[in-house]
Parts: C-alpha cells; structure tokens; sequence
C-alpha cells in the first residue's frame, strides 16, 4: 500500500510499516487480504488500519433495537448494502460488532457519516442518524 498526499502532482508518496509512514518509503503490507478501515495522519506520519469483518445497522430502526445488529453486505469498492424494513427512529452504523467503533451523521449534513471516536479530535458534531418515514430501504 502507498499512500499519497494529493491526487495530482506535486504530492507526496509515503510508505511505511507498524504504523509509521515514511515519504517515499516502501509500501507498506496488510497481513491479510479484506476490507480495512485506514486512518492517516501525515502531520504526524502515522496510520492505523482497522480491518473490517463486518458493517451494521443498530437502533431504533431495527426489530432488535440497539440490542442487535441488522448486517450490511460487502459489494465493492467501499460499498455496502442491504435490504432492511425499517422503522421510524434513530439508528447509527456499527463496525465488527464493536461499540467503540461506530459511524454517526455529521451535524448539518443528509447523507455525511464519521467515526463518533475520531470526531472530537477532528473538530467534528456528530450525531445519531434519524429515520422519519418507516419502510422498505
């Protein structure tokens, strides 16, 4: 993996390993193949990657309630999906069936989500995504 600073040039490429990245270091390896969460912090020259098992729904929104999990399907590129019967409420994204990893709507946006752990740092409002109008999605 290499990651660059920009999508055009003059940006940098930097690689790395255990975390550190290295401007044009080798690239870094994953120690499986699968989809992962990647964190990076250029002014700090550090990454995190978070390997992605699996992506839900939990909430309101859901016969389980925030006791359960309703699971997204893995497609491509970045994409998950699933075709859920939802209630009206409010639900937000869970990693891994993790409570520390949880995705929320960004304050102000309709369709904007970040890592509710990340967002303080970031300077970011977060909040539970709300359902209005119950039914099949």
């Amino acid at each position: 993996m290499k990651i660059y600073s920009e999508r055009s040039l003059p940006g940098h490429i930097y690689g790395g390993s255990e975390g550190n990245l290295v401007k044009n270091g080798d690239p870094s390896m994953f120690a499986e193949t699968g989809e992962y969460r990647l964190t990076v912090d250029l002014a700090e020259g550090t990454y995190n990657l978070l390997k992605i098992d699996h992506l839900s729904v939990v909430g309101d929104v859901i016969a389980a309630g925030w006791g359960g999990d309703e699971p997204l399907e893995y497609q491509a590129n970045g994409v998950w999906e699933a075709q859920l019967s939802l209630n009206s409420g409010g639900f937000l994204f869970r990693l891994n069936g993790d409570w520390g990893y949880l995705f929320k709507r960004i304050v102000g946006t309709q369709d904007e989500i970040y890592m509710e752990s990340q967002a303080g740092d970031a300077g970011i409002e977060i909040e539970d995504i709300s359902l209005d109008a119950p039914g099949d999605y």
